[in-house]
């Protein structure tokens, strides 16, 4: 699957745009990590 075919929405709940750069109890890093390593794996 490409990038452009992943459509998924990810809402952090009792956050705003602004809590997602600097506040790191909100950032929800699991998720961001499963991205990069779903769709931005090392083509080897």
């Amino acid at each position: 699957m490409s990038i452009a075919k992943s459509n998924d929405w990810n809402n952090v709940e009792g956050a705003n745009h602004v809590d997602l750069y600097d506040n790191l109890e909100k950032i929800p890093f699991d998720k961001i990590e499963k991205f990069f390593t779903t769709y931005l794996k090392e083509n080897r």
